[in-house]
């Protein structure tokens, strides 16, 4: 068996309080951290792991070379060769998909035990319902954001929609409520594993 057939390398972190130690412990304090390379920023920490339609571990060079900080890999398929070549620290990660959420509430401080977090879910009608709650919040004086399929930001201030149209977008607004667009129909327990470390105080179901 060769390397890159390992399923996981020998110094590879399995426990998410692991990986965040390791996070804290690196030589520069990470603030920032995302999971497309074209987001990076100087000083952020690039998680790449292989998605639905791309693998995110083909563009380390890119987010190296936008100024990424330090990658968290994905382990499984990687060998030590790949790894060597990567001119940033790595700390490779099993199953590194399923601690993304963690991992960014814990970088980002946990931003959304600030907000007043409204989740809406189901098949049919949770723009509609989001939308609805939001201006309904704003009309109390409640400063309010929306994050969803057609777009994000605050109320009167949509920015959007996304090319793409995933939900929830990767943006964050400041403000006191927050209403959020979960997308789970079919796969609830996968979709809502990503969503994990979001405090929500409220939720709707369609």
């Amino acid at each position: 068996m060769n390397m890159a057939e390992l399923p996981v390398m020998p110094d590879t972190l399995t426990l998410l309080n692991d990986v965040l130690m390791a996070v804290d412990a690196l030589p520069t304090k990470i603030e920032h951290a995302t999971v497309s390379s074209r987001a990076v920023l100087v000083g952020s920490l690039f998680l790449a792991y292989p998605g639905a339609a791309h693998d995110g571990r083909r563009y380390i060079n890119d987010a190296v070379a936008r100024g990424a900080a330090a990658v968290l890999c994905e382990a499984e398929g990687m060998s030590r060769q790949e790894l060597a070549a990567i001119s940033v620290p790595v700390i490779t990660v099993a199953g590194l998909k399923n601690f993304a959420s963690a991992i960014g509430a814990h970088v980002c401080h946990h931003p959304s035990e600030k907000l007043w977090m409204v989740g809406v879910t189901g098949t049919n009608g949770k723009t509609s319902v989001a939308q609805w709650v939001a201006h309904a919040l704003q009309l109390t004086d409640r400063r309010t954001a929306v994050i969803g399929t057609i777009g994000s930001g605050m109320v009167g201030a949509m920015l959007g929609p996304r090319p793409n149209r995933q939900t929830p977008p990767r943006t964050a607004c400041c403000c006191s409520t927050c209403c959020v667009n979960l997308w789970m129909p079919g796969r609830w327990r996968v979709r809502w594993r990503c969503r994990a470390m979001v405090s929500i105080r409220v939720g709707w179901m369609r």
